[in-house]
């Protein structure tokens, strides 16, 4: 029974770990705007009309940084600036989780 007890314990122990390692963090990147669809390349004739015809079609706005791929969760207000942005570098604050990222603020790169 004790080393029941134990085990259940080190289990608790070992998801209160996992789940602070889960916890998002707020970080600013720049990268190009793209299509989640897309992932780090386009198929359009162009980034900026790839992105908009995925992004027409139900796809999530991406952010494309060096090698890496990032889902960006945007407001409305929000994903009216990245349409502006589509295909372009932009620069994009928010929750970083994974590959994920909840977007509270985004602006074109200098």
């Amino acid at each position: 029974m004790k080393a029941r007890h134990a085990v259940v314990v080190a289990l608790v122990g070992m998801l209160a770990l996992a789940g602070g390692a889960l916890q998002a963090e707020e970080m600013t990147l720049t990268g190009e705007v793209g299509a989640a669809t897309c992932g780090l390349t386009h198929a359009g004739p162009s980034a900026e009309v790839c992105t908009e015809q995925c992004v027409s079609r139900g796809s999530a706005y991406a952010l494309i940084v060096d090698d890496n791929f990032y889902k960006l969760d945007v407001s409305d207000a929000i994903k009216a600036q990245l349409s502006e942005l589509a295909g372009k570098m932009a620069t994009v604050t928010g929750d970083v989780m994974g590959a994920d990222i909840k977007v509270s603020s985004v602006k074109a790169a200098n």
